[in-house]
């Protein structure tokens, strides 16, 4: 694989690009050790069958934060409509400091506060990324070598309202306090902001975040069907179903939805068999967002077009807010397509972009791939992570001055 050079503008000056690798798979952790768990960690076994309320969860992960310190911490990026916090657990070595070279990668569960499954799946991922680490070689590398945020409910509100069984959601709960989807609620791309601020404290502390961190990959987590949805979610004719709206990343996006569902038992069959639409199939358990329905002012949308940040939209169950006794089930359909999904944030090319002269690290250069319409931006240690099929690029690092 060649990275070739090419003149950008005469308006710009190429920039030196250093430590470039192109690599369909990246050494995770190499040369690294594994840390000691905390002094004085308390265990707490995990029995998936039952669902954390607001209080069980902020317990769960406080918990899980103290026992796993060395890597490890729970913090919160905002609240809800009611107050309620909304935790993240960042997973990695040293999990209070950047470190250069590192990937960030995000899942996000409980978006729709009755779609529940992925609420305890992401605490279940949380937990076994903290556990395995050290026992596990795979565990081990990935945490090693990635900058890892996961927020298991997104609309904590929403989540105290629904109700166990409600498979339809009749008991409400989707929504925020407010009454509004905060999957509708991103500034969209062809009809702008559509919803105040103040309304939606949801949405702002997640676009404030995506700012903030620069993710590079990153899983919305879902329910009411089981598919791997990927961008664009909508188009500017906002057709209710059937149109296909692709991205200029579409092969990358359908190549990462199937990294999801091939790994699904379910899922890769493309049949969810779902009882209230039981006719509804999915060719090899993928779909794109807008062919299957038109989603304005969705987040797998803003992630991409707004945040640096590639990301699909997971749907893990028919039920949305099925009996704690279906939890086991659905962890285990889960995990591998989980691990396997964020393992890809270290697919493609990478490395740091410096001043060619004094060496200093350069934010916010623009790395262009020729052929590509959509360009990424240099983190603050000046490292990029563009992530691409196995091919030869062309790319340039650009910047004015």
């Amino acid at each position: 694989m060649v990275l070739i050079w090419q003149p950008f503008s005469k308006t710009f000056n190429e920039l030196v690009l250093l430590f470039a690798l192109f690599l369909d798979v990246v050494p995770l952790g190499e040369g690294k050790k594994q840390l000691p768990r905390s002094a004085g960690a308390s265990e707490t076994v995990e029995t998936y069958d039952k669902y954390y309320n607001y209080v069980d969860l902020t317990n769960r992960l406080q918990s899980l934060a103290q026992s796993y310190s060395h890597i490890a911490s729970l913090s919160s990026i905002g609240r809800s409509v009611e107050g309620r916090e909304l935790w993240v657990m960042r997973i990695s070595v040293e999990p209070d400091k950047d470190t250069p070279g590192k990937p960030k990668f995000k899942y996000v569960g409980n978006m729709h506060g009755d779609e529940t499954v992925s609420r305890q799946v992401l605490v279940y991922l949380v937990e076994y990324l903290l556990t395995k680490y050290g026992e596990e070689a795979r565990i081990t590398e990935l945490v090693n070598s990635t900058d890892i945020y996961i927020m298991p409910s997104m609309n904590p509100d929403g989540f105290e309202k629904s109700k166990e069984g409600d498979c339809d959601g009749d008991y409400g709960g989707r929504n925020n306090a407010n009454n509004l989807d905060l999957n509708r609620s991103f500034p969209d791309q062809f009809d702008g902001t559509t919803v105040k601020p103040d309304d939606i404290p949801e949405v702002m502390a997640v676009i404030k975040w995506i700012k903030e961190q620069k993710f590079v990959l990153s899983g919305n987590l879902h329910g009411g069907t089981v598919v791997a949805s990927y961008p664009f979610d909508d188009s500017v004719s906002h057709q209710r179903q059937g149109h296909y709206s692709q991205s200029e990343d579409d092969n990358l996006f359908r190549y990462l939805a199937l990294v999801y569902s091939h790994n699904h038992p379910v899922m890769k069959t493309g049949q969810p068999n779902c009882p209230d639409t039981p006719e509804e199939t999915f060719n090899d358990g993928i779909t794109n967002g807008a062919r299957w329905y038109d989603v304005p002012g969705g987040m797998q949308d803003y992630n991409y077009l707004y945040g640096n940040c590639l990301e699909i939209t997971m749907e893990l169950s028919c039920c949305k807010h099925p009996l704690a006794s279906e939890l086991q089930k659905e962890w285990d359909l889960n995990k591998e397509s989980l691990l396997a999904y964020m393992e890809k944030v270290h697919m493609g090319v990478r490395g740091f972009v410096k001043d060619a002269v004094s060496g200093a690290a350069l934010s916010n250069v623009n790395i262009l791939v020729a052929g590509i319409r959509h360009n990424l931006t240099t983190a603050k240690f000046g490292d990029y992570y563009r992530l691409l099929l196995p091919g030869t690029y062309d790319i340039t690092a650009v910047a004015p001055g």
